[in-house]
């Protein structure tokens, strides 16, 4: 059994590319159907360069963070290593989800101002909103990646011990 990399890249590219594709047009579908969003938005600015320079650099950062966390959790579990060897993966982890939250808000900062009904213009998200989503974006993307190496693992020990079973008899 190869743990040194369980999951290819190209393999994890393509699903978080489905996924951002899938959850985008949900977006843009949800956003045309709100009663509460103006006219205004329309899809010059939702399909615009900032906008698409966001997704892109979203879905270049989603794709290497869940590679290589997906590839040592699951090292981690094959090796059946303590929860202190987890924990610095994780804080690493956040360190970098944080890192690229800032890199995001102070560089493609504007990439979509949504006009309420009401005519005023929300482009600031009062702090603790701000805060509170990405605390909430970095527990998702570490839990994520936790979650599913972990049910790779027991998938993987599952078909091994089937295979030992059957080598017995």
């Amino acid at each position: 059994m190869n743990i040194k990399k369980r999951y290819k890249f190209w393999r994890v590219f393509w699903v978080v590319l489905a996924i951002t594709l899938f959850f985008g047009l949900l977006g843009v579908i949800t956003l045309s159907l709100s009663p509460a969003v103006s006219k205004e938005v329309s899809l010059e600015k939702l399909l615009g360069w900032k906008a698409i320079l966001s997704e892109v650099i979203s879905v270049a950062f989603s794709t290497v963070f869940y590679y290589y966390t997906l590839n040592a959790f699951y090292r981690l579990f094959a090796e059946r290593k303590k929860l202190v060897e987890f924990a610095k993966y994780i804080v690493i982890g956040v360190l970098f989800v944080g890192a690229y939250y800032a890199f995001n808000y102070y560089c493609v900062k504007g990439t979509l101002e949504i006009s309420v009904s009401d005519g005023k213009v929300r482009d600031q998200m009062p702090a603790a909103v701000l805060v509170l989503a990405h605390v909430v974006g970095t527990i998702f993307y570490v839990g994520a990646s936790l979650f599913i190496s972990y049910l790779t693992y027991l998938r993987d020990e599952r078909k091994q011990r089937k295979i030992l079973e059957e080598q017995k008899m």
